[in-house]
């Protein structure tokens, strides 16, 4: 079935599939390579805020620590200091510190060791909504066994960070900072978690679509910037990320998750024994890429249709094309040589239009030709003509050489024969003065012909040379006296530049004679009635250059590359050898030529022949 669709609409098929293929293959790349690109966003996103906060996690308790630090330093003056007897300034120093972050801690404790008492220092929130500092003197065994377990830690100058058992309704951390000796006065500060948190969402300013959660390893959420799952385990709270959960727990490294909506990231804050989990809702960048999308597919369309229309245009005026080719080459093929396909195009077709049409020009003058081409000397010329185009030079000359001498040589043969008899003829019919005219137009045309032959040896073979010094100027000046009358009788004027002193070359006089004498005669042929002839003579670098210039109609450039190929004329009766035989008499001296028009004039025909010196290496 395929092959029987035009091959107009082949082409339009395959630029349609290729179109439709391209453009699929562009769309899925692009909302594949946008998908990642969110994703990498999202990914890269999660990253940063995770080392913020472990950043200012790790900042925070090291500014509470030194804070602490110098608190302790302020109150541990003077010997013998004993904790239930603090000085009015060492109280009014711990009450303006903790005035100074009245949300951050619940409590501070005070002690020397697990026998003395605990001086406490807790902010109040009154009815008026002011901060008071509430101090106590307590037992060890007043306070929970939780902080009594700090009360036996080694003392040290390492400040110590822990995280108490869950406790929901007071969230706090433990910082201990000890004495530098063992009457030194320790510290352990009760610090509000959610203090912290909140600090540390103020500090992060996530973006809306960024929550951050603080998590145990239970699954019970201490903290989240959403408030309703706070204190509720991440089960029921956050249902969709509890297998994620169980995940990382297993592995226990920092990991990235993909959700429904985005990209979930859990990592440790193991100086607190939590798992932080970051979700990054992308449902917007999502719905901006579908939106993107959509453009795209519409821009698509429109490609689409566009290359559709062009195609569609283009392959309608190629099909219209291709019919009328075809339809003149069935003809073509029957036989009628008188078809042309009338297209004009200036692009491949159009070149192969142009091709068709000169080809079935040629065919038709070679089926004319081939009518009257049944002489045997003709065929052995287009032999030799083929004989020519599969060989090199020399060998197409060498081979061409022989056959001609061959046949020359047949032919003269035959001819003296012919010429026997018709002397004979022209005896017997002396009074009959028709037979005469008759005879002498038969041996006219016996001479033309051996003629022709002597030009053909001529032509296919080698110059012998008999070198000797040539003055060129007195050999033009001698040359063109014979030929005045031609002049005359066209009223051509002569103009002669011959350069003076002009070097003598080395060559075959007679040759040369001959060649000069072939471009002369070819000039007066072209040249109009009345109009000039330049023949100019002189040195250029190392060859002497002859110009023959006429005021004829000049030379048609396209055929420039096949006058000097043999047989080739623009004469009605020329035999296309007079030039081939000039070039190769000029070839045989070591010479070169050259033909161009000349403004404001005719052909000009140009011979560079070697000075005396530079022409050593000539064919003896």
């Amino acid at each position: 079935m395929l092959s029987k669709i035009t091959l107009a609409k082949k082409i339009l098929l395959i630029i349609i599939a290729l179109t439709l293929t391209l453009l699929f293959v562009a769309i899925i790349i692009f909302y594949v390579g946008g998908e990642r690109y969110i994703s990498a966003e999202g990914k890269k996103t999660l990253k940063f805020y995770s080392n913020l906060i472990n950043i200012s996690f790790k900042e925070e308790l090291k500014n509470s620590s030194i804070e602490l630090r110098g608190l302790v330093n302020q109150i541990s003056y003077g010997n013998n200091l004993r904790i239930g007897n603090l000085s009015d300034e060492q109280k009014q120093n711990i009450k303006s510190y903790i005035l100074s972050y009245p949300y951050k801690y619940s409590k501070l404790l005070f002690f020397k060791n697990r026998t003395e008492d605990i001086f406490s220092a807790a902010p109040i929130k009154v009815f008026s909504g002011e901060v008071k500092i509430s101090f106590d003197i307590l037992k060890p065994t007043q306070v929970s066994k939780e902080i009594q377990k700090f009360l036996t830690i080694p003392k040290s100058n390492i400040d110590t960070v822990f995280i108490p058992d869950k406790n929901f309704t007071n969230q706090f951390l433990n910082i201990l900072i000890t004495g530098k000796n063992k009457n030194a006065i320790n510290v352990l500060a009760l610090l509000r978690d959610d203090y912290m948190f909140n600090k540390f969402v103020n500090h992060l300013s996530l973006p809306p679509n960024v929550s951050l959660t603080f998590i145990d390893h239970d699954g019970n959420i201490y903290f989240s910037t959403d408030k309703k799952i706070v204190n509720q385990n991440i089960k029921i709270g956050i249902p969709e990320v509890s297998e994620s959960f169980s995940d990382f727990l297993e592995h226990s490294e920092t990991k990235f998750y993909s959700a429904s909506n985005g990209i979930n990231l859990f990592t440790n804050l193991k100086k607190l024994g939590l798992i932080i989990l970051f979700q990054n809702d992308l449902t917007m960048q999502y719905e901006s890429l579908n939106k993107l999308l959509g453009y795209v597919l519409l821009f698509s369309f429109i490609i689409f249709l566009i290359v559709f229309g062009l195609t569609k245009m283009l392959t309608r005026q190629l099909g219209m094309s291709l019919n009328q080719i075809t339809d003149v080459a069935l003809k073509v093929g029957h036989g009628d040589l008188e078809q042309q396909i009338d297209i004009k195009r200036d692009d491949e077709i159009g070149l192969l239009i142009d091709t068709f049409n000169a080809m079935i020009v040629k065919l038709k003058k070679n089926y004319e030709a081939l009518n009257i081409t049944n002489k045997e000397l003709e065929e052995k010329i287009e032999e030799l003509v083929k004989t020519r185009n599969e060989l090199s030079k020399k060998e197409k000359l060498a081979i061409i050489g022989e056959t001609v001498s061959k046949i020359s040589h047949e032919i003269q043969n035959k001819i003296s024969g012919i010429s026997i008899w018709i002397q004979n003829l022209e005896y017997q019919l002396q009074s009959d003065e028709t037979s005469k005219m008759y005879i002498a137009e038969i041996k006219t045309a016996l001479n033309s012909f051996l003629e022709m032959l002597m030009n053909f040896k001529k032509f296919y073979r080698t110059p012998v040379l008999e070198l000797g010094n040539i003055d060129l100027n007195d050999l033009i000046k001698n040359i063109l006296k014979n030929y005045s009358t031609a002049f005359d009788s066209k009223k051509i004027e002569l103009k002669l530049s011959l350069q003076p002193g002009l070097p003598k070359i080395i060559a075959d006089k007679k040759q040369i004679e001959e060649a000069f004498i072939n471009l002369v005669i070819n000039a007066i042929y072209y040249s109009p009635e009345g109009k000039p002839l330049k023949i100019n003579t002189i040195v250029e670098n190392e060859f002497v250059k002859i110009q023959i210039i006429d005021y004829g109609p000049g030379l048609d450039m396209e055929i420039k590359d096949k006058i000097f190929q043999p047989f080739f004329t623009t004469k009605a009766d020329g035999s296309g050898l007079g030039l081939a035989i000039v070039y190769n008499i000029v070839s045989a001296h070591n010479g070169k030529m050259n033909v161009c028009n000349k403004e404001n004039a005719g052909a000009c025909f140009e011979i560079f022949l070697p000075k005396g010196e530079n022409n050593a290496g000539v064919i003896l």
